[in-house]
């Protein structure tokens, strides 16, 4: 699943993505030209951009192209930062040194955990703050993910197989699994939520 996802993000983002680019710049050169095509154009480049913001942001969603440019760790610090921005939800984080623990495969899952997690928060916690602890100790890598916002009803929630809140932890659930870890939530209607992940670590 996840080379197929690097497959067609890799499509969207050299081809459709660079198209879009080209597009966009020679429109911009016609209304340095010619002034009065400038109002003309307007709705057109506006709608160019809107669609190179969302190849960019599908690409990113189908694979994290972040990890291949930045590395684990820099790919973390850069999500978590763009979440805060966005949302105004301040995020306080503390990251050890992950990346030498996984390989490409592991990372992207890693990556991906916290990405849903918060997602999670943005679009259903109502959080104005959030904590992120990843840590190394001994023989285990410690996450922990924590937001002061509304809580819910876990039971009530994986109990609601379509529920987006539910689809959201089966997906982290899953993909902890997939890297050997034990993923763990804790949750209650209006105080917060805490996810926890334990993972071994080789060496």
């Amino acid at each position: 699943q996840e080379a197929e996802r690097k497959r067609i993000a890799s499509g969207l983002h050299d081809s459709l993505g660079q198209n879009l680019l080209i597009v966009n710049n020679e429109i911009q050169q016609l209304v340095l030209e010619d002034k009065q095509m400038e109002e003309k154009v307007k709705s057109i480049l506006s709608g160019v951009k809107e669609s190179i913001n969302e190849v960019r942001e599908i690409s990113q969603n189908l694979h994290p192209h972040l990890l291949d440019r930045l590395g684990l760790n820099k790919a973390l610090e850069s999500v978590i930062k763009k979440v805060s921005k966005s949302s105004g939800i301040r995020i306080e984080y503390e990251l050890d040194e992950v990346e030498k623990f996984f390989d490409k495969e592991k990372q992207i899952h890693f990556y991906r955990i916290i990405q849903e997690a918060l997602n999670n928060i943005v679009k259903h916690a109502r959080a104005d703050k959030v904590e992120i602890k990843i840590e190394k100790k001994r023989k285990y890598l410690y996450t922990i993910v924590r937001d002061n916002g509304k809580g819910f009803d876990i039971r009530k929630v994986k109990a609601a197989n379509h529920s987006k809140i539910g689809f959201g932890l089966a997906n982290m659930q899953e993909r902890a699994r997939l890297i050997g870890g034990k993923f763990h939530i804790s949750s209650n209607p209006k105080e917060g939520t805490r996810i926890e992940l334990k993972i071994p670590l080789s060496f």
